[in-house]
């Protein structure tokens, strides 16, 4: 392969990357913890694991209207999970390579920054402190 091709080609794989892409992601750390420990995580359904946890949860999750779920003892919390946009990526997405950038994040949720970071929950640890 020659020179000129070569350079090419790793430019061009390194230009179908984008800003939010290659420096934040498509994924975002959700630290869970509380009591009583080893309590069930779903996000959206899906178990996730017990806590405390640090899980990753797609940013595409992070909808208006998708939820997080702590499950413990037939006790369970519900927390919202939400999103925003990070304007300081999308501007440089624009600038830097115009709407193909954009739409590369977009489709990927790297330009979404998910909220909360953190979740706490606390529970009756005693099942017949419900009754």
């Amino acid at each position: 392969m020659n020179k000129p091709l070569l350079v090419a080609a790793i430019c061009g794989t390194l230009f179908l990357q984008s800003c939010a892409s290659i420096l934040h992601g498509s994924k975002s750390e959700l630290s869970i913890k509380g009591t009583p420990e080893k309590a069930e995580i779903y996000v959206n359904g899906n178990f996730m694991g017990e806590a405390p946890n640090t899980i990753k949860v797609r940013n595409t999750e992070f909808k208006n209207g998708n939820s997080l779920v702590v499950k413990s003892n037939g006790q369970e919390q519900t927390f919202t999970l939400k999103r925003r946009v990070m304007a300081g990526y999308l501007i440089a997405d624009i600038i830097l390579g115009g709407f193909i950038f954009t739409g590369i994040d977009f489709l990927t949720g790297a330009i979404y920054k998910g909220s909360p970071e953190e979740i706490n929950y606390k529970m009756n640890s005693d099942v017949s402190a419900n009754k």
